[in-house]
């Protein structure tokens, strides 16, 4: 993973390990000199790569990255029947989010009052947004039965 940070004149990278956040590489540009970025000066520019480096990791995660979504379904619930029920004002899209933070193409329509049953996973995540962009809500499947959509 690469963390960049640029001044008027300087550009700094740090390259880490997705696991373990230990620093692979690094590279300073000077833009006044070389715009296009062909020369890593880094060894000739060391208090300028110590200070943008300390910038680096007091705004940018350093640290192990995980890049799957925060948002998304567990593995393995219990199967369970849902009924989407739609209490917005308009029509609204029901879309899975799988496990990797993913959502599945395609989905439920519902009009506005409309309900429709479903099967499921206890601790499968949904996203529920409306059509014209003016409603999104996530909802985490906890039991059976009906599940309220609604403003609020």
């Amino acid at each position: 993973m690469g963390n960049s940070i640029r001044t008027d004149r300087w550009r700094y990278v740090e390259w880490r390990g997705l696991k373990d956040g230990e620093l692979v590489a690094r590279e300073l540009y000077d833009h006044e000199r070389d715009p296009q970025e062909t020369d890593n000066v880094l060894e000739a520019h060391g208090p300028v790569a110590k200070a943008l480096s300390r910038r680096v990791a007091a705004n940018l995660e350093t640290g192990p990255i995980d890049l799957r979504a925060p948002i998304r379904s567990e593995r393995g619930g219990e199967r369970v029947a849902v009924q989407w029920i739609n209490r917005y004002p308009g029509e609204v899209r029901v879309t899975w989010v799988n496990v990797q933070g993913y959502r599945k193409h395609g989905g439920i329509d519902l009009r506005a009052g409309d309900a429709r049953g479903a099967k499921t996973h206890i601790g499968h995540v949904f996203a529920v947004e409306s059509l014209d962009g003016k409603y999104h809500e996530w909802v985490t499947v906890e039991a059976a039965g009906d599940i309220a959509l609604s403003p609020g």
